[in-house]
């Protein structure tokens, strides 16, 4: 291989270090009703991003990878996320589910769905453009968003040993179309509440500071959701609406935010800021993702018997719970392009240059060997890296011919 440029090495290096701690790499599947919502929450995921260095894509139907710092002082996690018309249920290992408020769940998305729950793909949820129903009373809101979140469960329950999504366990956000921003139960969890109540029915008096399963007959006493998350979003929207610019400052002054003189222009910029600084999309979605969807060494434990159609005994079997010691096993999804194509290795470790049998699906016994070599995708130009270990993802030439 040719000595590649400072620039391509020092990407090939960060492509390695970004493949091998597979605990922290996640692969998921964006599901959206078309391509532009894909590509909007793509973008959110990319601001997820510390470092721009790390950003690789090419197209909508390309890999995104992503680094994101749940926390200071722990190490980097790396989120790999594949906008695509159909989801690659066979090289990725969880879902994001997006359903717009107003569409509810389209063919498109449930048919999608299905697939990636078929093949034990974990799924978590977004409700999309819930702004656009803060215009109505608080218990209405509710009612709108819990049958989402129960519709979307009815075809989850279908599948055995599938995860229904949960507002209160963390497995669901909402995010508002106008400001880019996004919330979930947990954000506004204090120390009188706790997310799980914040779903359900369960109701809160302020002027008791109590708990009820039950709402009472006190004209105080509220659902959770409504009191805790509906009515200090609706407040902020409200001033927006009726541009109360000083209202909307003493409200950023207590949640601790910041704002300038030129976002205090008309009462819908200040609150777009406003919700932008205090429910960030971007850092609250691919939190969600890296704590709800699986990694690759605890997804293909549990997904091998439908990876792999031998004897779920032999050596190869074993190799795919991501055994980066084990015989290469290297699953081809799609063509991404003439020369190239999209795949993951779930066993062993591929290089660039090296000999690889090739197996196509009506493959009976023996098979073709030919060279193939590893690109690591960049935003303007292909480079090559040497090594991509199990768990990765992988884009392989020379092979399209087979």
């Amino acid at each position: 291989m040719a000595k590649a440029t400072s620039l391509l090495e020092e990407r090939a290096w960060s492509c390695n270090v970004m493949m091998y701690p597979r605990n922290n790499s996640r692969y998921a599947s964006i599901i959206a009703r078309n391509d532009k919502v894909k590509s909007r929450f793509k973008d959110i995921l990319v601001a997820a991003c510390r470092t721009p260095c790390d950003v690789a894509s090419h197209s909508e139907s390309s890999p995104l990878s992503l680094q994101y710092e749940v926390n200071p002082k722990e190490k980097l996690s790396t989120t790999f996320i594949f906008n695509i018309i159909k989801p690659l249920s066979l090289i990725t290992d969880g879902a994001l589910m997006i359903v717009d408020y107003e569409h509810g769940i389209c063919d498109k998305v449930e048919a999608e769905m299905r697939k990636a729950l078929s093949d034990k793909i974990s799924v978590v949820l977004l409700i999309n453009n819930v702004d656009s129903c803060f215009y109505f009373e608080g218990e209405k809101v509710y009612q709108i968003l819990f049958n989402i979140v129960k519709n979307v469960n009815s075809i989850i329950k279908e599948f055995k040993d599938a995860d229904e999504v949960c507002p209160g366990k963390g497995t669901v956000i909402f995010t508002f179309g106008l400001s880019d921003s996004a919330f979930n139960l947990s954000k506004f969890a204090t120390d009188g509440s706790v997310p799980e109540k914040l779903w359900g029915d369960n109701y809160y008096d302020p002027r008791y500071s109590k708990w009820y399963s039950k709402k009472t007959k006190s004209a105080s006493c509220k659902r959770g959701f409504v009191h805790f998350c509906y009515e200090p979003i609706k407040e902020i929207l409200r001033h927006a609406s009726d541009n109360e610019i000083g209202k909307l400052c003493c409200l950023a002054e207590k949640l601790g935010i910041d704002v300038n003189c030129q976002e205090k222009s008309d009462g819908m910029t200040l609150m777009k800021s406003i919700m932008q600084k205090w429910l960030p999309a971007d850092s609250l979605l691919a939190e969600m993702m890296i704590s709800h969807l699986p990694s690759p060494v605890t997804a293909q434990q549990c997904r091998f018997s439908i990876l792999y159609t031998g004897d779920e005994s032999d050596k190869y079997a074993q190799a795919i719970s991501c055994n980066p010691d084990g015989p290469l096993m290297l699953y081809v999804s799609n063509y991404e392009d003439k020369s190239s194509v999209l795949g993951r290795v779930y066993s062993g470790n591929v290089s660039t240059w090296m000999t690889v049998r090739v197996i196509r699906p009506a493959y009976r016994s023996g098979g073709k060997e030919h060279t193939c070599c590893v690109k690591l995708w960049d935003e303007n130009k292909t480079g090559y890296v040497e090594k991509v270990s199990s768990g990765s993802l992988v884009v392989l030439e020379s092979v399209c011919k087979f």
